[in-house]
């Protein structure tokens, strides 16, 4: 379930440099810094290979395996070690726990001190070799803190969508923060709130017994979210929520959120214990961004701008209306809805939030004007997301009279429609009738050119040449 303040809209008068400047850093940082991670990874991997050290190590990961990973997993090594390799090998290579295993168990391999010498040699090159990579480098451990990994950790992130919603969230909720705090605050506030999720997160997991790296700014963004209701207190705030199926809006006291948030993010810490989504830095960040305001709002009133937050926002129709769609789409209430959604259309033609919602309520209920509206949507609105597939099923809905009742010019728009749903065929059928009917139009032209780039795509070069003759006739003749 996602909840998120929608109380304020940006005030371009001031706004938030604080916000996108945390934005365009992170994203470098994951463009420039962190896209080298796979090359040093690779790099890693290569040296294990070529000192062979996956051979003299093997002894040494069984034991290792059976010691602290095989209750695990339900299957054993061996079964392991024929469905997955590649894994063991990463593992064998960039396990933090196992490299210290090995290293206070050197003499499991030999007695031979100049083997052993040679080998410790590698293994020192190895790691450091490993430990060049983003999260090894810069991420915050819990085997050891300090304040440069506290701050570091924050601006790293594990892959490109943990980056985008963070810096959603970010944005949803910072710029409000910003403009009743001040850029120069807030800046602060947001690096201590990431400090303080950082030490939460270090003593939360300091007992463990296994090494493990925290990245990511959800921790500092969990401190921008308890300031944002901090700020609001008891005030009716609206806000967005999400949850499967349900979306809509809803307004209720600001802190009545920070029961709701804390206690979620618990449950989660206790019983979802294997994810790799670090709950208690959320609480950690959340703790430290309340207590943030509240020592600024009983020591220094002044710093916090209360016209900003006393400043009721414009009423916003169009977001109560469409928040009336989603409720009745909710109760599964889809032709009301879709009523709704028309007489909101009527003002907002263009609008693709209401497009979409009603091309999906026509899915659910189909209905004699499906057809129409469908149609009207090929020339209008022909990127609107899920038309192709929403053509793919209304045609095989159609029988072969119903199919070629349609306009040629619409057929071919069809077949266009079709193709991009990844149903060739079924386009194909479609440019032979107008090729039988010797329809020429700039249409099927642009339709053969489209079979032509499908087959050239999925690696049919006859199929590709074929269709490219036929746009080029075509064309000629038009």
């Amino acid at each position: 379930m996602v909840v998120l303040p929608t109380e304020k809209r940006i005030d371009w008068s001031r706004p938030p440099v604080a916000v996108f400047a945390l934005i365009l850093l992170n994203i470098l940082i994951f463009a420039i810094y962190q896209s080298g991670d796979e090359r040093r990874l690779n790099n890693a991997y290569n040296f294990y290979k070529s000192e062979q050290l996956n051979k003299t190590e093997w002894p040494a990961y069984q034991d290792f395996w059976e010691r602290t990973q095989a209750q695990n997993y339900e299957l054993t090594l061996d079964q392991l070690l024929e469905t997955d390799s590649a894994y063991l090998f990463q593992d064998m290579v960039t396990n933090p726990d196992f490299s210290i295993y090995i290293r206070e168990n050197d003499q499991f391999y030999t007695n031979d001190s100049n083997v052993l010498d040679q080998w410790r040699l590698s293994r020192e090159k190895l790691n450091a070799q490993v430990n060049t990579v983003s999260a090894r480098a810069y991420g915050l451990t819990t085997q050891h803190l300090s304040i440069v990994n506290l701050i570091s950790h924050q601006f790293l992130h594990g892959d490109i969508w943990h980056l985008m919603g963070n810096m959603i969230f970010l944005l949803v909720c910072g710029f409000a923060v910003e403009a009743a705090l001040g850029s120069q605050r807030f800046l602060t506030y947001y690096l201590l709130g990431g400090i303080g999720a950082g030490i939460i997160y270090w003593l939360f997991n300091a007992g463990s017994r296994e090494t493990s790296y925290l990245v990511g700014a959800s921790g500092a963004i969990s401190a921008v979210m308890a300031m944002y209701v901090a700020l609001f207190k008891l005030k009716k705030i609206e806000f967005f929520y999400w949850a499967f199926i349900f979306v809509g809006y809803f307004k209720a006291p600001a802190l009545w959120i920070l029961p709701v948030y804390l206690l979620t993010e618990l449950l989660y810490l206790i019983f979802d214990t294997q994810s790799s989504v670090a709950y208690s830095a959320h609480i950690g960040g959340f703790i430290t961004g309340f207590a943030l305001i509240f020592y600024t709002q009983y020591t220094n009133q002044k710093a916090i701008d209360e016209n900003y937050l006393d400043q009721d926002q414009e009423i916003d129709h169009y977001r109560e209306e469409l928040d009336r769609v989603y409720k009745t789409i909710a109760n599964y209430e889809f032709s009301q809805a879709l009523d709704l959604t028309n007489k909101m259309l009527a003002n907002h033609s263009n609008d693709h939030t209401l497009l979409e919602i009603k091309l999906n309520l026509f899915k659910a209920i189909g209905g004699e004007k499906q057809q129409d509206f469908l149609v009207e949507c090929l020339s209008s609105q022909g990127n609107l997301s899920g038309l192709n597939e929403a053509w793919l099923a209304y045609w095989k809905s159609l029988n072969e009279q119903q199919r070629r009742a349609f306009q040629p010019k619409t057929q071919a728009q069809i077949a266009m429609k079709l193709v991009d749903a990844n149903e060739p065929l079924l386009s194909e059928t479609i440019f032979e009738h107008l090729a039988t009917l010797k329809f020429l139009d700039p249409a099927l032209a642009k339709l053969a050119r489209r079979l032509s780039h499908y087959y050239e795509r999925e690696g049919f070069p006859n199929k590709k040449v074929r269709y490219d003759e036929y746009a080029d006739e075509l064309t000629r003749n038009l």
